[in-house]
Order: structure tokens, then sequence, then C-alpha cells
């Protein structure tokens, strides 16, 4: 079942100024009112609001749409307005028609003669005026004239004469129109230079409006009563479409990932499913209009992601310049892409149900190869692979089911972001690494991996999922991973288990290097170990741990002096340095 907000939220201002134009129109002041807005802002719901006012109060409601289905009808809109008149069943006086009667007959099938008395828009918009008076019952008319922006040329030549000549009457036009470039927007800009017309603007919903609407629809008390995964979600994928939060929040509940229950509303599952086929096929409809380029274009865009660099974008696609950057500023015009400021050469979707949209007219294999095309141009632009565009080259490797190529990819970005000390980026794209090289036949990646996943989630304090990995060092020795390789990432989860005070955990992986160094020697590595262990015997409780440590600590600062080790050299002179703090501290000191 689909819910609706019992008001509108965020329009006070607008239907204020409706109120007074209606109030005005009955007292026989009547004007035209213009709502300009993008698609899905909540404009026909706001029309509504204005007719069910218009009624309330008495007044005469005529109502015509414009449509791009089906064949072209010539003054489709007020056509449909006008026969309006007719279905009531009350008498029309229409002798104050006059020779204005048959000049009618080109939008009332009843009234035509089959003669065309008069061509010109100018005649024809006095006759439409006049048969609007004549139907006047001296408490106003409502004219609602929606999705202009689709109209025909003759109905917008007939509503440029309307709009100049209806002040002085008891009739009020409201029209809706869309902020996408259009004659009607043309014709609604130049009626408020001169003068003849207001617009009233609805901009996007801000966050605090889009939860309230969200509470509204769900009948809830307030915004509080609403999981905030929910309303996170509906306000980065709607950017404040009144018409996209809607959607989604049917798509939720359609989907069962939002739910009711004796306590209220709860999220279940993964809020971020499919967009709903019913507002992938509006969203598809607005980019049919760029042609076929250019929802090839915005097909490969999307594949890029919600930002997307045309750099990148023009390598992958082959298209020459001047035909890119005119479908992207049609596309902007239409609303569905804007600059990413302050970055130059990068655009983004404005919201990610349109990158969904576009998802669900391409098949898998279509979106690998766009993918693929996307990495090689990525590659080919950028060699080193620098700042972001290592992970971007991983995500659409791993889109083109480049399973081993992607997690090699996020291995170095998640090394790199290690480096740069930047945590949380690091676990994120170290953990892909590691889950796309699991199956992979390359035990030295997955290692390398690893040997800096462990340490990354050790600082962010993950442990449970550290020691998740522990079973996993088991198949990497037997899958031919070296002695050294291998003692090397039981030292690692070593440390981690010191790290969460796991004394026993870290003595087990501890011993299980020495086992695995014990096949093949390396006193480098053994080096690590004993550092390693030093730390662990310190914290471990027991007797002599103090005397075990420091000899350990001694051993592998040795090591680490023949071998050229400068971390495990800083790292034993710490614990020696802490371990006779006690006894002498000049000896700490030095």
């Amino acid at each position: 079942m689909r819910s609706h907000a019992p008001f509108l939220v965020g329009r006070d201002p607008q239907l204020t100024l409706l109120e007074r134009a209606m109030a005005q129109a009955r007292q026989g002041r009547g004007g035209v009112v213009f709502l300009i807005g993008e698609a899905g802002v909540g404009k026909s719901r706001l029309a509504a609001q204005a007719v069910g006012g218009a009624l309330g109060s008495g007044m005469r409601v005529l109502r015509g749409r414009s449509s791009t289905t089906g064949p072209a009808v010539p003054f489709r809109p007020l056509t449909e307005a006008l026969m309006s008149l007719f279905r009531s069943g009350e008498p029309l006086d229409d002798l104050a028609l006059g020779p204005y009667r048959p000049v009618l007959g080109r939008l009332i099938p009843d009234w035509d003669t089959g003669e065309r008395e008069s061509s010109s828009m100018v005649i024809l918009g006095e006759a439409v005026l006049r048969l609007l008076l004549a139907a006047g019952r001296g408490q106003g008319q409502l004219l609602l004239l929606e999705d202009l922006h689709d109209a025909d040329p003759e109905t917008l030549g007939v509503l440029e004469y309307l709009v100049d000549n209806l002040e002085y009457t008891p009739v009020l036009l409201l029209a809706t129109v869309r902020t996408d470039f259009s004659d009607a927007l043309d014709l609604a800009q130049s009626a408020r230079r001169r003068g003849v017309a207001t617009l009233a603007e609805l901009p996007p919903l801000t966050r605090p409006q889009v939860d309230e609407m969200t509470a509204a629809h769900l009948g809830a008390d307030g915004p509080g009563d609403v999981p905030t995964a929910v309303l996170d979600r509906l306000w980065e994928d709607s950017a404040g479409s009144p018409y996209l939060v809607e959607e989604l929040l049917q798509s939720m509940i359609g989907a069962g990932t939002l739910v009711q229950g004796a306590d209220g509303w709860r999220a279940v599952g993964d809020l971020r499913r499919d967009v709903s086929s019913t507002l992938a096929r509006g969203i598809l409809r607005r980019i049919d209009r760029l042609g076929t380029q250019g929802l090839t274009l915005l097909s490969a865009a999307a594949v890029l992601g919600r930002r997307f660099p045309l750099t990148v974008l023009q390598r992958m696609t082959g298209v020459e310049d001047r035909a890119l950057l005119s479908h992207l500023h049609a596309g902007v015009a239409a609303r569905l892409v804007i600059p990413d400021e302050p970055a130059p050469d990068w655009y983004s979707f404005r919201h990610s149900p349109t990158v969904e949209a576009l998802f669900t007219q391409m098949t898998p294999g279509q979106r690998a190869d766009l993918a693929r095309r996307g990495a090689r141009a990525v590659e080919e632009l950028h060699p080193g692979l620098e700042g972001d565009w290592c992970a971007l080259a991983a995500g659409l490797r791993c889109e083109a089911g480049d399973r081993v190529e992607a997690g090699l990819l996020y291995a170095d970005a998640g090394g790199r972001a290690l480096a740069a000390g930047a945590l949380g980026s690091a676990v994120t794209l170290l953990g892909r690494a590691e889950g796309l090289l699991a199956d992979a036949d390359d035990p030295q990646a997955r290692a390398s991996v690893l040997e800096n996943l462990l340490p990354a989630l050790a600082e962010a304090g993950d442990f449970a999922r550290a020691f998740d990995l522990a079973e996993d060092l088991h198949a990497l020795g037997g899958a031919g991973l070296s002695a050294v390789r291998l003692a090397t990432l039981h030292t690692r989860l070593a440390k981690v288990a010191h790290t969460a005070g796991r004394w026993s955990d870290g003595n087990r992986q501890i011993d299980r290097a020495r086992e695995v160094l014990a096949t093949a020697p390396d006193e480098a590595t053994e080096a690590a170990v004993d550092v390693t262990a030093a730390y662990l015997a310190l914290d471990t409780p027991g007797s002599d741990r103090t005397q075990h440590a420091e000899k350990l600590a001694r051993s592998a600062a040795d090591a680490a002096e023949r071998h050229g080790l400068p971390v495990v050299a800083c790292q034993a002179r710490e614990l020696l340095a802490t371990v006779a703090r006690e006894r002498d501290p000049e000896e700490s000191a030095a």
C-alpha cells in the first residue's frame, strides 16, 4: 500500500502565494503563476493543493496537462481543460462569444464546423479568454495547465496572449514548468520580466525537511522514530527531491528492508536495494531525451561511479570534445548531472538512483566491458596510479570480473593509505584485496596483503577480525609460502595479540613462527620474532618475565645491528630501556 504525507513539507511560502493569488482572482483581479522546479520536486502536489483550496472556496477549476506520450496533438492541455466545461451538463451562455464561437471549434469538438475562420493565435487567445469569462460563476476560476515544458507550440502561442490579458479578470492561470530548457520556461521568464506573471520556484527540500517528510509518510511522530540509517540513505540518494524520497521509501518497504513492528519502524538487511522499476522508468525517460550517444555516455559514466572524470570518460568512449561537452551540458540542463566543483574535469550524478537506473538497462556483459575499458583508460592516463586513481582502477577491474588484478590494485592502494596514516581507508581497501585474493592461486600476493592488513586491524581495534584470519595462515603454509613469509605473518598476528592483551594467543603465534623457521633458519626474521616475543614476555605473568624479555630484546638488538633492521633495533632498545628503568635510570636514558 502506498503511503502519502498528510501535508506538504517545506512549501509554506509557495502555498501562501497561491492562496493570495486565488483570493485576488475571486475579487476580479486575476493573474498568472508559474510553478518552476526540477522533475520530482513537488510541482504537481502543490498544484493539487491549490485545486483543493480553489474548490473549497467555490471557484471553478479547469485542468489540462501536456504529454509526450502518443502522437502530438495541438492544443491538448487547453482542449482538456475547456472540455470540462461541457461535462457537468450546466448550460453555457455562449452569446457573449459572438463571432469567436466558430474559432473555438479548433479546441472544442462540439463546436467544430470544419471551417477555419482564422489561424491567428491572437484571435484564438481572445476566444479562449472570452469563453473563460462567459463560464465564470462570479466566484473566480482556476485554470491549471501542468507540464507545460512538454506543450506544443500552438498551446504556447495561445498562452502568451492569455498571460498578457488576465490581470483584470476573475481567472487565475496556474502552470507547472520544469527547469529544463524549453519554450515554456522562456515564456514564463519573459512574462516575469514584463511584470505580468509570478514565478514561484520550488527548491529541493533541506535535510530537516526530508526527515520531516519521511516521518509524515510513515505516520511516525517525528524523525526520531525513524531509523537513522533510513534517514541518511534517503537524504543522500534523494538530494532533497520529494518524489525520490517517496519512491525510495516505498522501495524499502516493498523490499522488506524497512518494516513496521510493535516498537515502530526498523531497518532490516541492506537498504541499498535496486532502484524501483517505476523510478527507473521515470529517470530513463529523461535520459532518452539526450539521444543514443547521450545514453551511451551516461552509461559509461555510471560505471565509473557517482563521480566521474571527463578525461577518463572520453578515453573509454572515444567521443570527441564538442559532442562530449554538448551531451554533458544537456545532462546538466536535464538535472541529471552537475559539475563537481571545485574539482576540475569532474562531474557527478545529482542522485545515486540515476546511476542505478542506468544499470537496469545494461546487461552484466555490457557493464563488465565498460568497466574494463574504464580501467584501461585510467591506467593509460595515469600510469603511476597516484592518489585515488589506484582505488578507482581497482573498483573498475573488480566490476569487470578481473578479480586478481583488482585485488593487487586494492592491495597497492591500501598499502599507500596505511603509509599515509589513513587507517580507515587502509582497512577497507586491504580488506577488499584480501577477499579478492583469497581464492586466487597466488599465496605471495595474499601474504603481502595480510602483512599490512593485520597491523592495520590492530590499530583500528578490530582484533576479532584479525584473529579470524589466523586460520588462513595454515592454508598459506600449505600453499608453498616460504618459511620467512609465513613466520613474518605469524609474528604480525602475535603483535596484534599483544596489542589486544591476549598474551596466550600471542605466545601461540610466536611458537608457530619458531616452528616454521626451524625448517629454514633466517637470523633477520628471527630478530623480528624475538623482539615481539620480548614484549609478550614482559607482559605475560611469570616470575622471570623481566629477565626473559631482556634476553630476547638483547638478542634482537644484536641481530638487528648485524642485518641493518632499524625498526627491529628501535623496538628492542625501547624495551631494554623500559626494563632498565627500575634498576638504573641513566642506563635507561642511554
